[in-house]
């Protein structure tokens, strides 16, 4: 039986969950199935450790998720803020998106995995009768967000897709067509809410060790408000997290992603991988694809600006997102067009403190190198939610449910601009770098905090989201001059395979 089902499993890549116990683990472009257990959920969660074992199991599919290229691929690559010469990324660019792609179908089938998990995980609680019922609450929970973070990300890459709540235990259960995009967000909305009611409001020691709390199931039900134009409420859901108090803004720029084990005050909700500060293994491939690569002097010598293992191929900045960005605090801290140090190719012992030239803007948002011998630290936790985020949507909602901006939208957007120039620090600087906004109507200060949005998270993937529920993914794309451009393509094409293996998918109008 388990060749018969790793045989499948490998024929069509994209298999989540056949039955319980039954997983595939994603390493990058890879697909290894592995069977980890054949007993029943009901008797496999016997005590709380099992349970929990479970959960960590949910969450660390979140790292497959959110970790390998084909995040980036679908996200920053096809908004004009990243491109690369890679043969994976250079169709997304294009916006050349086929039906048979396989970033689509990695990216389909890793989140259903997770889904599936996190279904599986609340059946077997359900049957147990060994847990108490503080516990199976506490993990329903936290399994409730996951699955509705997985369906978040389905939508707005998709639209309508399947909607699975309970955990598959035959081929027949993964048939099912696709829900409507209001039903998948009514289902986001509902599991949300059950978990921001059955986790506590802030628990330091869960926060701190990835776990996730109420505030964090209410700052992306305030995303999931505002995707689909709920204004109102998408403010006063940020507002609720914002006046907690627990979370804020890191007064240094720099600091946000400085590798720490644990989470920091601006991280709402991060996935941990299990490292400390100072790894400098390749466990974290994404650090390695972020930072400059090596390059050439005009005299001919090969430099580099890490010890090896190196990258490849690297995430670029588009020049004209370059060019038009000001030049901040932040923006050093983002990206660059010079390095201010370099090491002759093979020798980290040798630190050349001159500014050298990139062939091209390059990112270095996760770059954290010891100086002294070239180790770029790879122990770097990928953040999904931070309060910079919550600060910008909360202005942006209360401009949109106001007919324009409120003083409080002020507030917020100008707390990421001075943060940007860096006030508060040594390295402040004027504010004509990057002045206040003020004196706006609405269309004007929805187009500022768009831009902020591009700027603040350049390089973490959350722009298309942004353009998408201002409907202006697609125009974005034809104003840059993209030439594959056409209004189906706000939506990627169901992976040919998936409609293949389920006769009830219909695939997205125009592929």
């Amino acid at each position: 039986m388990k060749q018969l089902i790793e045989k499948y499993i490998k024929s069509k890549a994209a298999l989540f969950v056949l039955m319980a116990g039954v997983i595939t683990v994603f390493d990058g472009c890879k697909l290894e199935p592995v069977v980890y257990s054949n007993s029943a959920t009901d008797k496999y969660y016997s005590n709380e450790s099992e349970a929990n074992l479970g959960l960590n199991g949910v969450y660390n599919m979140y790292w497959n998720i959110y970790k390998p290229g084909y995040w980036h691929n679908m996200n920053d690559y096809a908004t004009g803020l990243a491109v690369n010469n890679g043969p994976s990324a250079t169709p997304y660019s294009a916006w050349d998106f086929a039906v048979d792609g396989q970033d689509e179908l990695l990216m389909w089938s890793s989140i259903y995995n997770a889904i599936n998990r996190a279904n599986t995980l609340m059946d077997g609680l359900s049957k147990s009768t060994l847990i108490s019922d503080e516990v199976k609450k506490k993990i329903t929970g936290q399994a409730l967000f996951l699955r509705a973070l997985g369906y978040f990300e389905l939508v707005k890459l998709w639209g309508g897709i399947p909607l699975h709540l309970n955990g598959t235990s035959s081929l027949d259960d993964v048939n099912l067509p696709r829900s409507s995009e209001e039903e998948v967000y009514k289902q986001i909305e509902d599991d949300l809410k059950a978990a921001a009611n059955a986790l506590d409001p802030f628990n330091s020691s869960d926060h701190q060790n990835g776990r996730i709390t109420s505030l964090a199931c209410l700052s992306v039900l305030a995303d999931v408000y505002a995707q689909q134009g709920k204004w109102n409420e998408s403010a006063n859901t940020a507002k609720s997290v914002i006046d907690a108090g627990r979370f804020q803004l890191l007064p240094d720029f720099h600091d946000i992603y400085r590798p720490n084990p644990s989470l920091n005050n601006e991280e709402i909700f991060s996935v941990v991988k299990t490292h400390q500060a100072g790894d400098v293994d390749a466990t974290n491939k994404e650090v390695r694809w972020f930072v400059p690569s090596q390059t050439t002097l005009p005299d001919g010598t090969s430099i580099a600006f890490y010890a090896p293992p190196y990258a490849g191929p690297n995430s670029q900045v588009v020049p004209e997102f370059f060019n038009s960005t000001p030049n901040t605090y932040r923006k050093y801290w983002t990206m660059r067009k010079e390095m201010p140090y370099y090491y002759v190719l093979g020798n980290y012992n040798d630190l050349h403190n001159t500014t050298v030239s990139l062939p091209q803007p390059m990112y270095v948002k996760l770059m954290y190198v010891d100086l002294a011998n070239g180790f770029l630290d790879r122990g770097i936790n990928i953040i999904v939610y931070r309060f910079a985020y919550l600060k910008l949507l909360y202005a942006e909602a209360l401009n949109e449910a106001n007919s324009g901006p409120t003083a409080e939208a002020y507030s917020a957007i100008n707390e990421i601009r001075r943060r940007a120039r860096a006030v508060g620090t040594p390295n402040k600087q004027p504010e004509s770098v990057l002045p206040d906004l003020a004196g706006l109507n609405q269309n004007e200060f929805r187009d500022s905090v768009l831009v902020e949005f591009k700027r603040e998270f350049a390089n973490e993937n959350k722009y298309r989201a942004i353009l998408l529920r201002h409907n202006r993914l697609v125009s974005d794309a034809i104003e840059r001059g993209v030439s594959g451009v056409a209004e189906y393509k706000k939506y990627f094409a169901i992976p040919s395979d998936e409609l293949a293996r389920n006769p009830n998918l219909t695939q997205n109008p125009g592929y």
